[in-house]
């Protein structure tokens, strides 16, 4: 199934979208700043295939919206279905990785797992109250994300 088209507030439609990883390139690389840091994921991507493959990656933030210049991509591995090892490799990786991850790959990155703190999920789901203002939105409104499953 494609990737819906935006709302009129420049975000996915609310709920996770099933898709694949050349659609999100299509959908979402239209300039030279997005083709940037889709190359980055991409080196991100790499880093990952040397560990063990999350079940299941959902993609937000302003690179899933109408922004012309995100700064980064925002990634949260949902460890639902993955084994007790890959879900504590993640979260060890997470927890002593995250700002090299940042850094090098202008990725976002957090994971999730049932029983954690916080369902990342469904807080991703939100849009932040000034962007949701800008918008149009009332606050509390919610967006979608992307669902690869490798």
């Amino acid at each position: 199934m494609p990737i819906p088209q935006l709302t009129q507030h420049g975000v996915l439609p609310v709920g996770q979208h099933n898709c694949t990883l050349d659609e999100v390139q299509s959908a979402y690389t239209g300039n030279g700043h997005r083709r940037q840091l889709w190359g980055d994921f991409n080196r991100f991507l790499v880093w990952v295939r040397n560990q063990p493959l999350p079940q299941c990656i959902l993609i937000d933030g302003g690179f899933t919206s109408d922004k012309a210049n995100p700064k980064d991509i925002d990634v949260v591995f949902d460890l639902t279905d993955d084994s007790d090892a890959t879900r504590n490799h993640w979260f060890y990786v997470n927890a002593t990785q995250y700002q090299m991850v940042k850094d090098q790959f202008r990725v976002d990155f957090w994971v999730y797992a049932p029983g954690a703190q916080r369902d990342l999920r469904a807080f991703f789901e939100y849009v932040r109250i000034d962007e949701a203002l800008r918008r149009g939105l009332m606050p509390g409104a919610r967006k979608g994300l992307l669902r690869i499953v490798p």
